[in-house]
């Protein structure tokens, strides 16, 4: 039943999120008629001028499974980091790059990767949303919170808002909802969401979650995790050159692969062009060429991607934006890899 109730409650969203008042409609609501106090792009504004001296959220949820937990959230200067039940991942936002490092209660902090900037960045700017998502709900439903009396959750101002949706109305009827109530509670300051109360009854069951922030610190009460030295993998000198170069073709900084052997002609067409081929070194595999897919699909998420096409011995997946293709090859027969960028003139 929960997971029904899951279902009617996402369908119910579904018709919030068309930018209408259909949800309204099918659910009988009258809705609300106050305004937000605090908008998602002003949250955000707010939180990017905290980020310097630095804040600190840990809050516990639970649900009435049983489930629960604490989950932790901060960042300082160029370090974000989060924490969950003893393990966690942290981002250190460089000039041109962002090292991720996994964490756990045993190890502490420790490097995994390095990533261009731009992509980096938009991991960040995830936490952040992460920490005010509530307010899309908000936008989305067009008067449907309710503003309530202000309150206090650890030791901060809040405004109060409840979803009003109407559960007398059509839908409600049709799927059996004698109960709904969703409480939020937002921080008068930054935007973020400090307190959530939601309860519901379907066909006479219930479920229920809540969370609430227990710690909220600021400027010099956070103490940013120290991170390890970012460490370089053993790459070979050949990967190590062409990883460099086809960076400053494309823009695009390869991940860290050990083991691997590049032929002796990478070379490059003038500064639009590049092309290489990963021909031997003990980790070189077809999961070399399954990374470096997964890979590109993040780094060109924007891009269009066509494949595979496969010919023979050969897949290929093809990469292209408006002028510019990058291509990606297994070649099954010589077992190598092959890389090729042409930022101008797409061939496609």
């Amino acid at each position: 039943m929960k997971k029904v109730l899951s279902f009617l409650l996402l369908f119910l969203f579904t018709f919030a999120l068309t930018g209408c008042d259909l949800a309204g409609k099918l659910t009988g609501g009258e809705g609300g008629t106050d305004s937000l106090e605090i908008t998602q792009e002003e949250s955000q504004a707010k939180l990017e001028k905290m980020e310097s001296d630095g804040y600190l959220i840990t809050f516990h949820y639970s649900d009435d499974e049983g489930d629960s937990g604490t989950f932790t959230i901060g960042a300082k200067g160029n370090v974000v980091w989060m924490l969950t039940d003893g393990e966690g991942a942290a981002l250190l936002e460089e000039e041109n790059n962002v090292h991720y490092y996994s964490y756990n209660n045993e190890a502490g902090y420790q490097y995994e990767s390095t990533v261009q900037k731009e992509q980096g960045e938009s991991y960040i700017s995830s936490y952040k949303v992460a920490s005010t998502s509530w307010l899309y709900w908000a936008n989305a439903y067009n008067g449907q919170f309710k503003k309530g009396a202000d309150a206090k959750v650890a030791g901060r101002n809040c405004y109060t808002y409840d979803l009003n949706l109407g559960i007398g109305g059509a839908i409600g009827k049709i799927a059996g909802i004698s109960n709904f109530a969703y409480k939020v509670y937002v921080d008068k300051e930054t935007g973020i969401t400090m307190k959530v109360e939601f309860a519901a009854t379907v066909e006479g069951e219930s479920s229920s979650f809540s969370y609430e922030v227990t710690e909220f610190k600021t400027g010099s009460q956070v103490t940013a995790p120290t991170l390890p030295e970012p460490a370089s993998a053993n790459m070979s000198e050949s990967f190590a050159k062409a990883r460099s170069e086809f960076q400053k073709v494309t823009g695009i900084l390869l991940p860290e692969l050990e083991g691997l052997e590049v032929d002796d002609y990478p070379y490059s067409e003038g500064a639009t062009s590049y092309c290489f081929d990963i021909i031997g070194g003990e980790e070189l595999s077809e999961s070399t060429f399954a990374l470096l897919k997964v890979f590109l699909d993040g780094a060109l998420a924007d891009w269009t991607c066509t494949g595979p096409r496969v010919d023979g011995e050969y897949t290929n997946y093809d990469y292209t934006n408006d002028n510019a293709w990058i291509g990606l090859t297994w070649d099954g027969e010589n077992e190598a890899v092959y890389l090729n960028a042409m930022m101008e003139n797409n061939p496609q």
